[in-house]
């Protein structure tokens, strides 16, 4: 299991993959995969699987090739964790370190107080309205630029969070539905939005 935690490198620049087989002339496009790559951030460690810091990789065929990039997210729990070299936020299976610069009774009563939700989007790939997106149990949806991987300047706040659905935009915030809909059946949700109430209805084909 050991190989699963072992953090990988960015590959910004394409590079042509070497294809075991043949590619159809036709199957042209981009499969887009995210998933947790970064476990150590200067002397800390990551204690999940899960926990990781996610990275973008894009597989581009085009006339019987493939490339291959990768680009790690650029969150703001990947940011301050390289700025301060070490975990900046709590994630699933991972505690916050101790704050070195905190007295022993700050620490102390830091056990309750909630921590930061993380921002580590590092779970699944989802697009609405043109736009791309990296999403995971956490409320935050990271803009991105599927052929670059460089994530945009602005997330969006989710409400109801789910890694696999997110339906509704309301003034830059997105509503999801985590109930199990039914085949051939739909769900009518209510979500509360500046004191006014807005329904979303999801269907299941």
């Amino acid at each position: 299991m050991e190989e699963l935690y072992q953090t990988v490198k960015e590959q910004v620049k394409p590079v042509e993959a070497q294809i075991d087989g043949v590619i159809p002339p036709w199957l042209n496009g981009s499969l887009l995969r995210n998933g947790p790559a970064m476990y150590e951030v200067g002397p800390e460690a990551y204690k999940h699987w899960f926990d990781g810091l996610g990275m973008l990789q894009n597989f581009k065929m085009e006339n019987g090739k493939v490339t291959y990039c990768s680009r790690y997210l650029r969150s703001q729990a990947f940011v301050r964790a390289e700025a301060r070299r070490g975990i900046a936020y709590a994630e699933f299976g991972t505690p916050l370190p101790p704050d070195p610069c905190k007295n022993i009774f700050a620490r102390f009563f830091s056990y309750f107080v909630p921590p930061e939700r993380t921002d580590n989007c590092s779970i699944n790939v989802v697009t609405m309205n043109g736009q791309t997106f990296a999403s995971s149990d956490s409320p935050f949806l990271i803009g991105f630029d599927p052929s670059s991987l460089q994530a945009l300047a602005e997330s969006l706040e989710v409400k109801k969070s789910s890694d696999k659905l997110s339906v509704v935009k309301i003034r830059k915030t997105i509503y999801g539905c985590n109930k199990l809909i039914k085949r051939h059946s739909s769900l009518k949700d209510k979500h509360s939005v500046h004191n006014d109430e807005v329904s979303a209805v999801y269907s299941a084909p």
